[in-house]
């Protein structure tokens, strides 16, 4: 954990979520007083206005709303991020003077080499007619999960002719929301390989995911709160 590594061992960070309001709350959960564990991560990393807010009202809810990753900034030799947007953000929140050693370099990708479509499709049970729409990685809620659910029902495209597919493991709790979302559209909600017209995959091996990526007419990536990642 870098605030126990940073000090020993100064080194170049990458922050590929510019701020830290989850870790935070987890890395204070593993103390002997969470409560006081947090609101000393806010004041280390926002200051006395900060923690003011926090001891008035709810200091997770204002630990949600910050950055947290000042301690980052100040402790390391320099730091990348891999947008512009990042930058800005981390801007907003500290000010110029510790953006100085902050640097963007956009992430570094090689051209990804996809299955033939029809093939990929194929084994998905998909029909090369399906319109397919996409979500990939961790379905968690600030990528809106239940909003594409009711988007995708609003659609009123033919259950036959459309799959809604979550590429990627729902975060514990989530999968059950999503069901009754379905089901309020008048839609049901099963595995990869079902015949429903929303699918969650879970976790699921490259090859897989890979068919997915060929398969898809659209990919959505919604974020409801950002925090300066790039996906």
């Amino acid at each position: 954990q870098h605030q126990g590594l940073l000090p020993l061992r100064p080194a170049v960070a990458v922050l590929h979520d510019v701020a830290l309001p989850e870790y935070r709350r987890w890395a204070a959960q593993a103390e002997a007083d969470p409560q006081a564990a947090l609101l000393a991560s806010i004041y280390a990393n926002h200051g006395y206005p900060a923690l003011l807010a926090a001891l008035e009202g709810e200091a997770e809810t204002v630990a949600g709303a910050l950055t947290m990753s000042a301690e980052v900034l100040e402790g390391s030799l320099a730091t990348i991020v891999h947008s512009e947007a990042a930058r800005e953000m981390l801007h907003r929140a500290h000010g110029a003077a510790p953006l100085r050693d902050v640097h963007v370099v956009p992430h570094l990708r090689r051209p990804l080499v996809l299955p033939e479509r029809a093939a990929a499709r194929a084994r998905l049970s998909l029909t090369e007619e399906q319109l397919v729409v996409a979500s990939f990685g961790a379905c968690v809620p600030k990528k809106q999960p239940l909003r594409l659910i009711e988007a995708f029902g609003q659609s009123q495209l033919p259950p036959q002719q459309a799959v809604l597919a979550f590429v990627g493991t729902a975060q514990q709790g989530l999968e059950s929301v999503m069901q009754a979302t379905a089901q309020a559209q008048g839609l049901s909600m099963g595995g990869e390989h079902s015949n429903r017209p929303i699918r969650l995959t879970g976790g699921i091996a490259r090859a897989a995911y890979e068919d997915w990526l060929a398969a898809a007419d659209i990919a959505v990536q919604l974020r409801g709160r950002h925090q300066g990642e790039t996906s």
